[in-house]
């Protein structure tokens, strides 16, 4: 600190030499002190004297005066000599306290300066003689600053309190705030808050919310009925002056640190802070878009509220906190309220293919069966070209209504979304083989709740991702959407103009289905892709057989500009063995979801470069295993776990496919089969948020083949099967416990 403030002093005697030799005792701009280094200003007395202002320092005295002198006065005088009217508190070396002036000189350049001896606080004149003109500088020598300011804290919603030690010799003291002048980027100084008492060491300050300031303290002393501070001149440019920042904050609190429900009732808390109006909590229940406030809470320290639900349902909660110039809120935390559900298979007559699992050979295909809650609606869409079917079911799995929607022609099916605005998304593909850029190659096609058309967004095959251009959309891979706020997420993949292929993805808006490229990674080939979208940040994944060779995360800030920050978001989870580029991978990826602080990825897989039940590799094996892979949202530190250790090569048992089912933030369902001599056993696992088994149930004799993904509703976990001819629906319980 001593330095810092050594350097101040330093610049302080500086700005002796700009102004002395342009106005001094009614010299012109050609006399006398003539000039010094720049970006200091010489102050002046209400008398319009000119002073400059130290900082008494014990452990560095010495200070350094530099200056020049013009020609016209040096050429009448032989001698050049300094005095201090008060040599005990500041003195001027001996070697210097007189110079010889040559004749022939233009100008006198002090460049190493007037060495110059602080000795103790008070006010001195010095005094440079050049034959017989003298030219005075007043010093004033404050008390030392070190450790000014002790603490500042924020004492209500807009105003901070600065305290500091008091300072011998001081006769009050001022606070001087940074501030940046508008539109000019420059920082000045600003007084803001003036203390005659040098018995009180603190000063309430307005301070601006979500905004930091830089504040000094600084000591004034008296001359007479002349009082001088050592603080910068107002509106001085902030350059050499040290000080402490502070910012009262209104964000980084908002939080909701538990969120749990038993029985009929869901408890939440949140942080409390002193300076809300209230705190207002809002609730949704799963398959709704609009929010419902069910408390406003006026009490800042009451931050607690216990709601009554309907059990079978999730819940979406958040607390927005009202202050008196802005609202803030928590980020969302949802939570699953269980009930009493039995297993039921029920035929129902849908239309359903028999698919058979996501992957047909080494690559993923777009599901074409999908389920969304409206309400307390179940829905189900089927694909049947050239139309969707929606299907409506009531809680008994009857078919309650059905609406066949016509998409037109198209040659590949994308994929279907029920997007958080209560509108339904459709994506469907056009071949482009003569590499055309202006071609339409992809539609996406926003309806009503009613199924009518709202907007088409039109997505052109000159879009790439590394690469240029789109001539087979959705190939060799998936078709996942996701919406949040004003944009629906798109991700993808394409078989490029070069034959090659990769994901690619698009950010849509969904006011006038317009479109730019989103691509937050690159992989290639990429054959299956899963995206979420999760307070603000997109987690997307990748299977992929090359650049990287590896089932690969990434976390995206939406809307982020900046290409280093994409890439280093992008994390390996699972090495893939092989030749990069080889097709075959003897891996599956089966789901991906979002809990409160991590990222769960779910498949089956050959043991790779890993090892399980003592065998690596993947060739020569038969049996694939379940591995889970869990990535921390905060730290991005990542881990594998085998949740099935079958011997690869000596086992009976196969294991199908997996799909992961979001319980809540809490708890994820993992599901898939085994099978062993012709008999099926239906695997329910739960994860918690950390990606632990926390419980699991076998259901003998039942097949899960993963051909759709399956949904959470009214306490069961729902899909539907067909076996070439016919098509069921079933429901298990969804349960963490016994």
């Amino acid at each position: 600190m001593k330095k810092g403030y050594s350097i101040v002093i330093t610049g302080l005697l500086l700005i002796a030499v700009f102004l002395l030799g342009r106005v001094v005792y009614g010299e012109g701009e050609t006399t006398g002190w003539y000039e010094a280094y720049q970006d200091h200003t010489l102050q002046r007395d209400q008398a319009g004297n000119p002073y400059i202002q130290l900082h008494y320092d014990d452990q560095n005295p010495s200070e350094t005066l530099n200056f020049w002198m013009k020609a016209e006065d040096l050429k009448k005088a032989e001698m050049l000599s300094f005095s201090s009217s008060d040599p005990d508190v500041c003195s001027i070396a001996l070697d210097v306290a007189s110079v010889k002036l040559r004749s022939d000189i233009d100008y006198f350049d002090c460049a190493q300066g007037v060495p110059l001896t602080v000795k103790k606080t008070g006010i001195v004149t010095i005094t440079a003689k050049l034959g017989d003109k003298e030219y005075p500088i007043k010093v004033i020598i404050h008390p030392e600053l070190d450790g000014n300011i002790n603490t500042i804290e924020r004492i209500s919603y807009n105003t901070i309190r600065i305290t500091w030690t008091k300072i011998e010799g001081a006769s009050g003291y001022v606070v001087f705030q940074k501030n940046t002048v508008g539109g000019s980027g420059r920082d000045v100084w600003q007084p803001a808050a003036e203390i005659n008492d040098v018995d009180t060491l603190s000063a309430d300050i307005e301070a601006k919310i979500n905004c930091e300031c830089t504040y000094i303290m600084c000591p004034k002393v008296k001359s007479g009925e002349t009082e001088y501070t050592s603080g910068p001149p107002a509106g001085q440019e902030a350059f050499g002056w040290y000080g402490k920042k502070f910012k009262p904050i209104n964000y980084g609190k908002q939080k909701l640190t538990s969120v749990s429900a038993a029985g009929t009732d869901i408890s939440i808390q949140w942080n409390p802070d002193p300076y809300v109006t209230s705190y207002e909590v809002y609730v949704r229940k799963s398959g709704e878009i609009s929010w419902n406030i069910v408390c406003s809470e006026t009490d800042p320290q009451k931050a607690e509220y216990v709601m009554m639900c309907e059990p079978g349902n999730g819940y979406d909660i958040r607390v927005n906190y009202v202050y008196p110039d802005e609202i803030r809120r928590t980020k969302c935390r949802s939570v699953y309220v269980m009930k009493d559900s039995p297993k039921n298979r029920k035929r129902v007559k849908i239309h359903q293919w028999d698919n058979s699992g996501q992957y047909d050979g080494n690559w993923a295909s777009p599901d074409t069966v999908y389920y969304y809650q409206k309400g307390q609606e179940l829905h189900v869409v089927s694909v049947r070209y050239p139309k969707l079917l929606d299907y409506q079911l009531d809680e008994q799995g009857k078919i309650v209504s059905q609406k066949k929607v016509s998409l037109g022609s198209y040659e590949r099916w994308g994929g279907f979304h029920y997007g958080v605005d209560g509108n339904y998304y459709v994506a469907v593909g056009y071949d482009n083989p003569k590499r055309k850029r202006t071609k339409t190659v992809i539609k996406v096609i926003k309806y009503s709740s009613d199924w009518k058309i709202l907007g088409v967004c039109q997505i052109k095959g000159g879009a790439g991702n590394s690469f240029p251009g789109i001539t087979v959309p959705f190939n060799a891979g998936n078709c996942k959407m996701e919406t949040f706020g004003e944009n629906l997420y798109l991700f993808t993949c394409r078989e490029m103009f070069n034959g090659h292929q990769s994901n690619i993805a698009f950010m849509v808006n969904t006011n006038n289905m317009t479109y730019n490229t989103a691509n937050y990674n690159y992989t290639s080939h990429s054959f299956n892709q899963f995206v979420k979208y999760d307070n603000g940040m997109l987690y997307l994944s990748n299977h992929g057989d090359a650049y990287p060779r590896a089932v690969n995360l990434t976390m995206a800030y939406v809307n982020t500009k900046n290409e280093d920050d994409e890439r280093d978001a992008t994390k390996v989870l699972f090495r893939i063995k092989g030749k990069t580029g080889a097709n075959y991978t003897g891996l599956e990826e089966g789901g991906m979801e979002t809990t409160q602080s991590h990222v769960l990825i779910a498949g089956t897989s050959l043991p790779q470069d890993y090892t399980v039940a003592g065998v690596t590799g993947n060739k020569g094996a038969h049996v694939r295993n379940v591995y889970l892979l869990t990535c921390n949202k905060n730290t991005r530190e990542s881990k594998i776990t085998w949740l099935t250790q079958y011997h690869p090569k000596k086992s009976k048992v196969s294991v199908g496919e997996v799909r992961m089912v979001k319980m809540s933030d809490d708890y994820v369902i993992l599901l898939y089969s085994t099978s062993k001599k012709g008999k099926s056993t239906m695997h329910y696992v739960v994860l918690n948020e950390n990606g632990e088994v926390v419980y699991t149930k076998e259901y003998k004799d039942m097949a899960f083949y993963a051909d759709t993904q399956p949904i959470l509703y009214q306490g069961s976990v729902v899909w539907t099967e067909s076996d070439g001819s016919k098509t069921f629906l079933y429901k298990i319980p969804a349960k963490i416990a016994e």
